[in-house]
């Protein structure tokens, strides 16, 4: 074991840590963060994410309870928030400079299976990193070795029979996928378990190796937080090296939307919610259960909800009474409360209709748009179907039937345009505008390429989340990239092209819509990378003129949920911990417990309004 001291002075504050430690800011304050952001995105590393100098707690526990209990509200100190003056940009341990939590690649994935034999397994612990390093043997007649790496929550329990368990809350998974199950292979010190000598921060390692595979293995490294990391491979001799920082950049104050600010604050009208099948409502800061009582054999678990400001019910999809929500071919219909009488009724499904999903209210609010799986059997075939509220109401099917798209997540124009997604049994996907008269336009078509004439190239590969403005007058749609992961932000107008000045919204891993404000201010979340550990996200505000503002900065073991633009304020969802796979797209386990948030953006005040023990999976103003 080789032992290395270095002693350096230097400043290494997480950004998110120093925009957020000394106290709320105004959303003018704000704009700091990006020129800050905007400083940090040009230094030529791979999205570093430098820790601090202080240990990283580990993340409380989560105390799971029956159903939400309202988070009692902060005392009123005073009527307005006083800003508080940001510290200087911090300078970056320049040693830790290509350290992050983001997945990692080390040499050439494309390059294939290779033979390779590990001939010493070494640990060094420096000032700042601990490092495990493979010294490898590779024949001159095959590829080179190539390994990918990320760090994420461990397992509760051992995924394979017989798996060598590995200490630590959080597990780096470095994967060797190509590598040969060969002479080579087997004369290796890929052994269960790999000795550490001096580490404190690597707490364990073991090689995995798939049984029922002829080639790969993973190399997994416990640790009790995560923590930054860097894989590479390196010359003379060749070795695949593992360094881990000491410290990390989470903490209490590293993740604002989790952060309560300002003065008192309640919603000026009620936010409607689903968790664990119900339809609650929070209003004067207190949740309510509306459709528990109303059950009654009636319905099983609520699955989706659709309302609209002002409006005096509320749209629902319901399965049948004792269905599974979980699912996906489970009969569901639509359904609506009535809020002034607190009664439910079914609305007329379509013939032959096994079920309901992405419910959504027209602008008048007296129609209701959603998507209906007419064949029962995985994966679901959808239609779009309308229906009006008023009792009696037949529902009218908008799409044909019989080809070989499914459409689904329909959402309004006006009160008689839709625009929706679909895919295809090959995987494709689409856009499609519906008009008044019924044509149906393909409009994603075009989006998917770029060029003109002979100089077309592909340059996206389909669709995500779709969102529309409540006017109608924009709609935004992640476009998944077809030459790296990840999704880009497309703006369209009412015809499906898309807007100049607006679109498209390219940086970092992934960019999701999540609101359209009454001023046509576009709110979104952009992930600075694909990361299985944590959630490093900016919020941003991009109004109809094409300005960006950044409200928001943080990182996060808990990943963002939906969210709702509710008069000049947001609701939103956070989550105690990530689901599987990296963080970027809109995801939920039922199980996740989770809380709801409110933030007057105005007044800069925010606070935490209920905690529930399982998912909110839908959000309504």
């Amino acid at each position: 074991m080789t032992r290395t001291i270095r002693i350096v002075l230097v400043l290494i504050p997480l950004l998110a840590l120093t925009l957020t430690a000394c106290g709320p800011f105004s959303i003018a304050e704000q704009e700091r963060i990006r020129e800050i952001q905007t400083i940090e995105a040009s230094t030529p590393t791979v999205t570093p994410v430098p820790p601090t100098n202080t240990p990283t707690p580990l993340p409380p526990t989560p105390t799971s309870t029956p159903g939400p209990t309202a988070t009692p509200l902060p005392p009123t100190p005073t009527l307005t928030p006083s800003p508080t003056p940001l510290p200087p940009t911090p300078t970056p341990n320049p040693i830790l400079a290509q350290f992050s939590l983001c997945n990692q690649q080390a040499g050439d994935p494309a390059g294939g299976r290779f033979s390779m034999r590990v001939t010493a397994i070494t640990t060094t612990v420096d000032a700042f990193f601990e490092r495990l390093e493979l010294t490898l043997d590779v024949p001159a007649s095959s590829a080179q070795p190539h390994a990918s790496a990320r760090c994420r929550p461990a397992p509760a329990a051992p995924q394979t029979v017989g798996e060598v368990e590995v200490a630590g809350a959080y597990l780096i998974e470095v994967q060797l996928d190509g590598w040969l199950r060969d002479d080579a292979f087997r004369t290796s010190l890929a052994t269960p378990t790999v000795p550490l000598s001096g580490t404190q921060v690597l707490r364990a390692a073991a090689f995995r190796v798939p049984s029922d595979r002829t080639t790969g293995a993973r190399l997994v490294i416990g640790i009790d937080q995560p923590l930054p990391f860097r894989v590479r491979l390196e010359d003379n001799p060749l070795r695949l090296v593992i360094d881990v920082a000491k410290s990390g950049p989470l903490s209490p104050a590293s993740d604002l939307l989790r952060m309560p600010a300002g003065t008192a604050v309640a919603p000026a009208a009620p936010i409607f919610y689903l968790a664990d099948g119900d339809i609650w409502r929070v209003s004067n800061g207190t949740p309510e259960n509306l459709t528990e009582r109303l059950r009654a054999g009636q319905f099983g678990d609520v699955t989706a909800l659709a309302t609209r400001p002002n409006a005096r019910l509320v749209a629902f999809c319901a399965t049948a009474p004792g269905a599974v929500a979980a699912d996906a071919t489970a009969a569901s219909t639509l359904w609506v409360l009535e809020l002034d009488t607190g009664s439910v009724r079914q609305l007329t499904p379509p013939p032959r209709g096994r079920s309901c999903a992405d419910p959504v209210m027209s602008p008048d609010g007296t129609t209701i748009a959603y998507a209906v799986d007419e064949s029962g059997v995985a994966p679901p075939q959808l239609r779009i179907f309308s229906v009006q509220i008023f009792p009696g109401a037949p529902a009218v099917a908008l799409t044909p039937s019989g080809d070989e798209w499914s459409r689904y997540a329909p959402q309004w124009l006006d009160d008689a345009r839709l625009m929706y997604a679909a895919t295809a049994e090959d995987g494709r996907r689409t856009l499609f505008l519906r008009e008044p008269d019924g044509t149906e336009l393909d409009i994603g078509m075009a989006l998917l390429v770029s060029g003109t004439g002979g100089q077309r190239s592909a340059r996206y590969d389909g669709f995500g989340r779709l969102l529309a403005a409540p006017d109608g007058s924009a709609v935004a749609v992640e476009a998944f990239r077809i030459d790296r992961s990840g999704a880009d932000l497309l703006i369209l107008n009412p015809s499906g092209a898309e807007i100049e000045r607006l679109s498209p919204i390219a940086g970092g891993f992934w960019n999701r819509p999540v609101a359209w404000g009454a001023d046509g201010a576009l709110y979104y979340l952009s992930t600075a990378c694909a990361s299985d550990a944590v959630y490093e996200y900016t919020l941003h505000a991009r109004s109809a003129d094409g300005a960006d503002r950044v409200l928001a900065a943080g990182i996060a073991t808990g990943d963002l949920g939906v969210f709702a633009a509710h008069q000049n304020a947001l609701a939103y969802v956070t989550f105690d911990r990530m689901p599987e796979g990296p963080g970027g797209p809109l995801r939920a386990a039922s199980d996740d417990p989770a809380a709801l948030w409110y933030w007057d953006l105005a007044r800069n005040a925010r606070a935490r309004l209920v905690e529930t023990g399982r998912a909110i999976t839908d959000l309504a103003p």
